[in-house]
């Protein structure tokens, strides 16, 4: 490249970052302190102080982003130093085998990295009490998610847990609202004292039914411990008392 490219180059950078900066410039700087435009720059910085406080460790779970808490989404599945292995690191937390592949944000994050359909997962569908009322959001979650090496390390720590009480038989049916725009539609929703039973009621009842769970922090959906990894880091702040793992 010669050098006039280069001045041309740099030329066209400066008057953009001009343009980009200049209109805002006062109303974010123009007070004796900086003064954030948008909700995701607030954010942005308080993961940068959380970060400072508790390095090395970034929060993985924040109380304070949703009434249950929230996955905080990273850029990629950590696949250190480079992203360039985001696909394989998907790939484990997404397995259902701790030997697929070896660990080196939000679970939509890790399902469209290792490219598999998010509804295998989990699925947002809606209800209602009475006909009257408006439609309310309802996600489901199905076994594989629970199965999930990320639910199993994330969520368990690891652990095996035999869920009492915490699966449903629910129907689900597709229906269009008044912008012919399809959804799912959850209705008769029973809870079952074990997995199993409410496997069987799904299964005799036919394919409407299903058997799922209603969070993602309470298993619905007997898991077995994970074996062949061991703990390497214990988060100071975590929701479940799980770590980091390697095999």
């Amino acid at each position: 490249m010669k050098k006039i490219d280069l001045v041309f180059v740099a030329a066209i950078l400066a008057t953009a970052a001009a343009l980009r900066l200049s209109a805002p410039w006062d109303d974010v700087l123009g007070s004796s302190r900086v003064n954030f435009l948008e909700t995701d720059a607030w954010y942005h910085v308080r993961l940068v102080e959380n970060q400072v406080r508790n390095f090395p460790h970034r929060v993985t779970v924040d109380p304070y982003a949703a009434p249950n808490g929230q996955y905080v989404a990273a850029l990629a599945p950590a696949s250190n130093p480079t992203p360039g292995g985001a696909p394989t690191s998907a790939a484990f937390l997404t397995s259902t085998d701790a030997g697929n592949g070896a660990l080196a944000g939000r679970f939509q994050n890790l399902a469209d990295w290792a490219g598999i359909p998010t509804s295998r997962f989990y699925s947002l569908c809606y209800s209602r009490e009475r006909a009257s009322e408006p439609w309310s959001p309802t996600y489901i979650y199905t076994e594989a998610y629970y199965q999930s090496m990320v639910s199993r390390l994330m969520v368990l720590g690891g652990q095996g847990v035999t869920p009492v009480n915490n699966t449903w038989l629910l129907r689900t049916q597709q229906r269009n609202d008044a912008a012919r725009r399809e959804f799912c539609e959850v209705s008769d929703a029973q809870s079952y004292a074990t997995a199993d039973e409410a496997k069987r009621a799904a299964a005799e009842r036919g394919p409407e039914f299903v058997a799922v769970g209603r969070t993602p922090w309470q298993p619905a959906f007997p898991v077995s411990g994970v074996s062949g990894l061991r703990e390497i880091q214990s988060f100071r702040e975590s929701r479940t008392g799980g770590g980091i793992m390697e095999t």
